[in-house]
């Protein structure tokens, strides 16, 4: 298991951030605000792993401002959140790896704008 690892972090009203954070529960929950809820973005037979959504478990409950609305979705993400790469074997700590830099313009594109458009990360 690797004690840090790269997200892009999204916060409503913000931006997006490419931040390394601690590989961490406590990490993970300061990112989002609360209980962490992993969700399967895309999975690659290709490449180790697959891309993960992590979002605030009880986002929508707590009022929290919408960070996504995914189009024709029922479900928009509530709140700060962060998509990861998660290793195969999750036997190994929290299952969270480094993003590849093939997967930082996907998942930019997935949410609608350009890499170059990502905020410098003041955290790290």
């Amino acid at each position: 298991m690797t004690t840090t690892h790269r997200v892009l972090h999204f916060v409503p009203d913000q931006g997006a951030t490419l931040r390394t954070v601690d590989n961490t529960l406590q990490a993970h929950q300061e990112l989002v605000g609360g209980l962490i809820e992993p969700i399967t973005l895309h999975a690659d037979p290709r490449r180790q792993g697959e891309l993960t959504l992590v979002v605030n478990e009880e986002g929508m409950n707590l009022d929290l401002p919408v960070g996504w609305a995914w189009p024709l979705s029922l479900r928009p993400i509530f709140g700060s959140f962060f998509v990861a790469r998660s290793q195969d074997d999750r036997t190994e700590g929290l299952g969270f790896v480094d993003l590849l830099d093939v997967d930082i313009p996907h998942v930019c594109h997935l949410f609608g704008f350009e890499q170059d458009e990502l905020l410098p990360d003041e955290e790290g």
